[in-house]
């Protein structure tokens, strides 16, 4: 066989010799044409081919000779043509900027389909500076990825030189190990982890794994920020990830720590880190801390800025006898969700003067019971929201006022703002407060609402998805004297403008100056709202008893008409309602200042509107 071989080889070279020594360069020469613009090197190697004498080879030599020796001038113009670029001109310290920002743009990391490496790798090729300014950012490297080939994130390790590295574990990484990572995490560089744990793509690591990857940060003394969100649906083959008692104790530079439906089985996984900012806790196990452990912590967490615990509230107990008022001064927002007790035990034990974002959910109420079960709750937060929502720059207490209020129905939810009608948010920024009881009856929450705080400065009313019959506006709702907006979205308009014509104050003159005959004087059992200016109303229905005759829109109307001229509805908004039509619309024109309708002509019956589709997240609160 390889005499065979060696046959072959020879035979070929015999037939290569014989047919290069029968070419004719001088009939190559007759069919090729060039310009006169070409260089003389090129032009003296194609003048020559009659010449040449030394056969083929030779002829072929000089030609790659002289294509390399274009190809080098070629990249040299070239590199001169992008360093005379108007981006050339850019510095590298804002070059390194943009190149930044692109890692952080969806579309320029890897793509579902999995390539090796992530798309920004491009800009690495787009000129010779570019690639230096990338190569030398060890910064562009520090966001290691594990949804490219294990090489790749190895260079990014590499390249990221001695910077701190981010790692970010999403769902959508399609084949990962713990050893993948534990090799980026043994670079005792850590800064940030983000870990998203979800039943779909990736991340199927087992259990063990899952706490060996939170074992091996103990060590990490420069992680700033940890964030854990476990999507998964609980299974034995799936369990949730479990914190491990001593997690982040060695973070003691940690600023940032969201632990988001996992399993937290002890309270010492939060470190001592004076530098903590944000916090944010959602327990789905049944643990809970006891009060004591459970002020100790925030007493070393002067500096938070966000604070958000769900389902890890201390259960109630009696207070410690030693146990002083925890202030947290630098707390901006604040996320509670608990029991009634679980809450107001956390207002009795807290001070946090400056909150302007306040958030809590109260769970477990029974409905027919409400009022009594709330009232632990209530009680706690009406003195905690006057002594902390009223501090002004100048240290005066009890000058702001609860100014504007939304009430909906999904669930039932109560939010206010607490602030001065005459204070711009710039210059006095609200307090927000935002009340929610799932199992409760929105009438039920707003009763008892509306029973420790004073709505008599209200300044504008929202209602979402809750009908306010006839008792709530008479009894919750009377003589707000300084309302001057109501919004009203898929809430009864009959029931609304049944109020307003029970105004006792309606003049004899309208505001059109025709004589109106019947009226009294004001009465404090019925509605009146002197500041009303303007009336907006969304997926109202204008004939909700199925009379198409107009009805509505007349009393609507007749209504707005009978006001007193110095207390005039100056606009109103009609948008995506029901049954009402052009000629209503030309109705309303003759009796306000502004009338804005979207146009939309929807003619249904109730029946109808079962079907509609759900728009709340419009006005999520």
């Amino acid at each position: 066989m390889p005499s065979f071989r060696l046959h072959v080889s020879v035979a070929l070279y015999r037939i290569q010799m014989a047919v290069e020594s029968s070419i004719d360069v001088r009939t190559i020469k007759e069919g090729l044409t060039f310009p006169p613009t070409f260089s003389s090197s090129t032009q003296q190697i194609l003048n020559g081919l009659g010449e040449a004498s030394s056969g083929c080879q030779t002829l072929r030599n000089a030609v790659d000779k002289r294509i390399r020796e274009l190809e080098d001038e070629i990249r040299t113009l070239k590199t001169f043509r992008n360093a005379s670029a108007g981006t050339a001109a850019l510095p590298t310290e804002i070059l390194s900027l943009i190149f930044l920002e692109c890692t952080k743009v969806p579309a320029f990391t890897c793509p579902l389909n999995a390539p090796d490496r992530p798309t920004w790798l491009a800009i690495t090729q787009v000129c010779r500076k570019w690639r230096a300014v990338a190569l030398n950012c060890p910064s562009l490297w520090s966001r290691v990825l594990f949804d490219c080939s294990p090489q790749f994130t190895d260079l990014m390790v590499e390249r990221s030189r001695e910077v701190p590295l981010n790692v970010w574990l999403h769902p959508y990484i399609k084949q990962i190990s713990y050893e993948r990572i534990a090799k980026v995490f043994s670079q005792h560089r850590l800064h940030s982890l983000t870990w998203t744990k979800s039943t779909i793509g990736l991340n199927r690591l087992c259990f063990d794994s899952g706490r060996n990857i939170l074992s091996a940060i103990l060590d990490q003394t420069a992680l700033e920020s940890v964030i854990l969100d476990d999507r998964t649906f609980y299974s034995p083959l799936d369990p949730r990830i479990v914190i491990p008692e001593a997690a982040f104790s060695g973070a003691l530079a940690l600023e940032r720590l969201e632990i988001k439906n996992c399993q937290i089985s002890s309270w010492k996984f939060i470190p001592p880190s004076s530098r903590l900012g944000i916090l944010k806790l959602r327990n789905s196990s049944s643990f809970r801390p006891t009060l004591e452990e459970f002020l100790d912590t925030l007493s070393s967490t002067s500096r938070l800025e966000e604070l958000e615990l769900q389902w890890i509230l201390p259960l109630k107990e009696s207070r410690p006898s030693h146990a002083p008022l925890i202030s947290l001064p630098s707390v901006q927002s604040l996320t509670l969700y608990g029991t009634a007790d679980e809450v107001a035990q956390f207002l009795q034990f807290t001070s946090i003067p400056n909150a302007r974002t306040l958030d809590f959910q109260v769970q477990s109420v029974n409905v027919l019971t409400a009022p009594a079960d709330l009232q632990p709750f209530f009680t706690a937060l009406k003195p905690w929201i006057d002594a902390h929502s009223g501090m002004e720059s100048g240290g005066m207490s009890g000058s702001r006022v609860l100014t504007n209020l939304h009430v909906t129905n999904l669930p039932s939810t109560i939010k206010c703002t607490f602030g001065h009608p005459t204070d711009t948010p710039v210059s006095s920024p609200p307090t927000v407060l935002k009340i929610s009881a799932p199992s409760v009856v929105t009438s039920v929450l707003l009763s008892t609402f509306t029973t420790y705080f004073d709505i008599s400065q209200l300044c504008s009313l929202q209602c979402l998805d809750f009908d306010i019959d006839k008792d709530i506006w008479v009894n919750t709702f009377s003589h707000l004297w300084q309302l001057a907006s109501i919004e009203l979205i898929n809430s009864s308009v009959e029931t609304f403008i049944a109020c307003l014509a029970q105004d006792p104050t309606l003049h004899k003159t309208s505001a059109r100056g025709d004589k109106r005959e019947g009226y009294g004087q004001p009465s404090s059992e019925k509605p009146f709202f002197p500041a009303l200016r303007k009336i907006r109303l969304k997926r109202a229905n204008f004939d909700e008893d199925l009379l198409r005759n107009g009805a509505c829109v007349e009393r609507f109307c007749d209504v707005l008409d009978r006001r007193p001229i110095t207390n005039p509805v100056e606009q109103v908004e009609i948008d995506e309602s029901y049954n009402f039509t052009e000629s209503d619309m030309e109705k309303l024109k003759t009796v306000v200042q502004s009338l804005q309708w979207d146009g939309s002509v929807d003619m249904r019956d109730e029946e109808d509107e079962e079907e509609e589709e759900d728009y709340s997240d419009e006005y999520a609160y």
